[in-house]
């Protein structure tokens, strides 16, 4: 081998004038090589290892996100589940190694800072109440939102895991007072996250958050507002339907959100979602009491964009006939009311409940507001 390493040591003698002579044997004396500055082989090109490395970065990034799609995946699109439900759960689990050991709390929450999405997958998938265990006064969820904006995704893998929970528990499973316990520990979760996003300004997923919490109280708490709202209806401007939604929905949230709801965006227009869906499935719930071959609206659509609306619409056009000749003159203005109102997309929802309250619990007359 080579070895140039007296080149190196003595800088005086950079020109090659054509005398100097460069002898590469090393001392037979000494058999053994000094440690050597120069590199036995020459380091690629500077941008083959710029490539590579985006390369690798990207095939990394790619992962990670499909561990998080895969996380959301029927997250906040849920529905009244069980079948569906069970074989989301069995999916998930092939996705993920069942432990050898009992995971630890402390694990979960160095996962949640080095944003490790796969362990947090096993929790939720193995040891799911480790994922709401409060450990040091603290919960992975708020957790996680105290770290910082930058931790939003991991934010989100939390509450979707809690919400795919929800949407694989029907009756006879939450008849179990394990999983009864651990959707007592979900609500508290959630209201924890909520208070805590109040208090610090982190109000992005709180509507998450709400609509994840809405869903854990299960087709009991949507039927019972919306039989709220039904005999609210039948005397409007005495119970007032659209103020009796509005105040069912609230009742999810902690204290602080009834003064911090009207200022929160996303938040406003979820629960403005949620109690133009009330008085739409409360007013046709009025409509089945004579259209028998009629069915209720479905809670699954509840909250979720316009696709109440659209339920709605579509069986008005079924059962247009039959409230023709069957329903009462104030139960068909309530129901065209809600129609032109909830039409009028060029309105926030905020915008529209307003105009829907001052309709429906106020008297005004329609035409003034179209």
């Amino acid at each position: 081998m080579a070895n140039y390493q007296y080149l190196l040591d003595n800088p005086d003698n950079d020109i090659d004038d054509g005398r100097l002579v460069i002898n590469p044997i090393p001392d037979k004396i000494n058999n053994i090589l000094p440690s050597l500055y120069t590199l036995p082989k020459q380091l690629p090109p500077l941008k083959s290892l710029e490539y590579d490395a985006i390369s690798k970065c990207e095939i990394s990034v790619k992962h990670q996100q499909s561990n998080l799609n895969e996380a959301l995946t029927n997250s906040l699109q849920g529905s009244s589940i069980s079948p569906i439900g069970k074989k989301l759960v069995k999916k998930s689990s092939e996705l993920t190694t069942k432990p050898k050991r009992p995971l630890m709390p402390w694990e979960l929450f160095k996962a949640i800072e080095t944003k490790d999405i796969m362990f947090i997958m096993t929790c939720r998938d193995h040891s799911f109440q480790l994922l709401l265990k409060k450990v040091g006064g603290t919960t992975p969820l708020v957790h996680a939102m105290r770290l910082g904006k930058e931790y939003d995704g991991i934010a989100i893998v939390l509450v979707g895991a809690m919400s795919k929970w929800v949407n694989t528990m029907d009756e006879n499973t939450l008849k179990t007072a394990e999983n009864r316990d651990i959707l007592k520990s979900l609500r508290t979760n959630l209201k924890l996250a909520i208070d805590h996003g109040l208090s610090t300004g982190q109000t992005d997923l709180l509507a998450s958050y709400l609509q994840t919490l809405v869903m854990s109280e299960g087709d009991k708490f949507i039927n019972d507002a919306t039989q709220l709202v039904a005999a609210a209806l039948n005397h409007p401007q005495l119970s007032k339907p659209v103020q009796t939604a509005t105040d069912e929905l609230r009742k999810f949230a902690t204290w602080r959100l009834d003064k911090s709801a009207s200022t929160i965006a996303s938040l406003d227009d979820y629960l403005s979602n949620g109690i133009a869906d009330l008085v739409m499935m409360a007013c046709w719930s009025q409509v089945l009491c004579f259209y028998q071959q009629g069915e209720p609206i479905p809670t699954y659509v509840f909250a979720r964009d316009d696709r109440c609306f659209k339920t709605f619409l579509e069986s008005l056009s079924a059962a247009a006939i039959t409230i023709k000749v069957s329903a009462s003159h104030k139960l068909k203005f309530q129901l065209h009311a809600i129609e032109k109102i909830m039409a009028l997309r060029q309105l926030s929802l905020k915008e529209r409940v307003i105009k829907l309250s001052r309709v429906l619990d106020q008297g005004v007359r329609l035409e003034t507001l179209l």
